[in-house]
């Protein structure tokens, strides 16, 4: 499969200085995001990583306009976003389908928003519900749809619309590995295959492989507030391989970016070197001998002095 030849380096949304604050119901204020600037290329997929709590997803939603920021400024094509970003969709972690409707109702609830003509409509939504593999499923309701399958729903929505922008928010997290690896290779196809009108991807993700499967560029946050930690360019060739040794270079390296930001460096002490000095490995074992002491200690009530 060929990379992708898209320019990569035309910003379509830009966030400068963005500061998030929150004044909580305590009286206590919380700074969720902190002097964050970053832009969104044309043609990229752009990870937003980092530990727990560190903001990703408000990052989003100030991206796409469903929130306004305490301070700095979000721009569209140069242009200062007022509400909603136009041209952006958004896939939930959480799926937010309406159980009182089919999926192709659903999916046609943007277009209706949009004011499509009903028999667009139609088009727009039998073409992604065949792109996404959905085929089969136009009448069925949501809860009797398996957790891959609802998220297929909200992707097939987001596509629907054709938007400039394609955010998703930890899109594959409540999914089962197995479930997630299919999806997370098949949105990478539509982008890399151009079967769906989608140039750019802005998605928050938590784990590291699957930034590093997906992204061009991966945005690193630091946490307590959030803070642009590191951009660091993905060039690793598609198709990636889980198990290459340059894509397990990447994930150590970011790794260990995002541990050095959480840990703190660990002062060596005299009394930590002397037990240092005290372990030693333990021998090689196999399994058979391993069971057999595992034995023992259960005859002697799992307690005996080995010597």
């Amino acid at each position: 499969m060929a990379n992708n030849q898209i320019n990569t380096n035309i910003p379509i949304s830009e966030l400068r200085n963005i500061l998030m604050h929150f004044d909580l119901p305590s009286g206590v204020g919380l700074t969720v995001l902190e002097d964050i600037s970053m832009s969104v290329n044309s043609g990229e997929i752009l990870a937003v990583l980092g530990p727990s709590g560190c903001g990703k997803s408000t990052l989003m939603r100030v991206l796409t306009g469903l929130i306004k920021p305490t301070h700095g400024e979000v721009f569209v094509h140069g242009e200062a976003l007022k509400g909603i970003h136009p041209s952006a969709a958004i896939v939930f972690q959480n799926f937010a389908l309406y159980p009182w409707l089919t999926v192709s109702e659903n999916i046609a609830m943007g277009l209706e928003s949009a004011k499509v003509e009903p028999d667009l409509i139609k088009e727009k939504v039998g073409k992604v519900i065949d792109i996404v593999g959905l085929e089969g499923f136009e009448d069925v309701y949501p809860k009797e749809l398996s957790g891959g399958m609802k998220q297929r729903v909200g992707i097939a929505r987001a596509l629907a619309v054709q938007p400039e922008l394609l955010c998703m928010d930890e899109p594959f997290s409540g999914l089962d590995v197995l479930t997630a690896e299919n999806l997370r290779s098949e949105v990478l196809n539509l982008w890399l295959d151009h079967k769906v009108d989608i140039k750019t991807i802005f998605f928050v993700t938590h784990n590291i492989s699957e930034a590093v499967f997906l992204a061009n560029r991966i945005v690193v946050l630091s946490a307590n507030p959030g803070k642009l930690r590191v951009v660091i360019n993905n060039d690793i060739p598609f198709p990636r391989d889980y198990r290459s040794s340059e894509f397990l270079s990447m994930v150590d390296r970011i790794h260990e970016i995002i541990t050095s930001a959480i840990l703190p460096d660990e002062v060596i002490t005299p009394e930590m070197e002397k037990m240092t000095q005290r372990v030693e490995a333990l021998p090689n074992a196999t399994v058979g001998e391993i069971v057999g002491l595992l034995e023992i200690l259960d005859d002697h009530k799992g307690q005996i002095d080995i010597f």
